[in-house]
């Protein structure tokens, strides 16, 4: 069988699973082991939520779970720090996926650093986002209207309410609907 970077550089990334899982049985325990689960699965995930397709979810709980195993401790700070950003990295990808199981527009995502993603995104590189003149006017109206209602009579009384404010107003609310019902 072949290496499993090989088959993820090329794509066939259920080969590159099946192929690190059989490079690692009996020491799947083991920091490198999960460390080489855990890329293979953010990879393929990566495959799929930058080309904007569903599923990329499943890979990277998997490559979360690989990344910190439940109950594990590492003994050195820079294996701590290793892994934590990569997982830092992997819940980013996680936040940034819809309800429908795709990439939100606009995410912050960043690609496992071995992945081809990367070099596509760099190529591409971010485009400035551009408001005409009118554009900017409304968006400075809309903050100022929005600035304008939360300093407005009304918002003072819930200010510095907390949940127990909120319960009382909606418990009376529902109090007096049953009120109006019955008649």
């Amino acid at each position: 069988m072949a290496d499993w970077a090989t088959l993820l550089g090329e794509g066939d990334f259920a080969g590159a699973r099946a192929a690190c899982q059989q490079k690692i049985a009996g020491r799947a325990d083991s920091p490198e082991a999960s460390w080489e689960l855990a890329e293979v699965e953010e990879r393929w995930g990566d495959s799929l939520f930058f080309a904007g397709e569903t599923g990329a979810a499943e890979h990277y709980h998997a490559a979360r779970t690989a990344l910190v195993p439940p109950g594990s401790q590492f003994s050195s700070f820079e294996e701590n720090e290793r892994r934590m950003g990569a997982y830092h990295r992997v819940m980013n990808k996680l936040c940034a996926i819809d309800p429908y199981g795709r990439p939100r527009p606009g995410h912050d995502g960043r690609p496992h650093p071995n992945s081809n993603c990367g070099r596509q995104l760099e190529k591409a590189g971010p485009q400035p986002l551009e408001l005409s003149i009118a554009e900017q006017r409304a968006a400075v109206a809309n903050a100022r209207e929005t600035t304008q209602k939360q300093q407005a009579e009304y918002a003072e009384l819930f200010q510095d309410s907390g949940h127990w404010c909120h319960y009382r107003l909606g418990t009376r609310w529902r109090e007096a609907g049953k009120a109006l019902a019955d008649r």
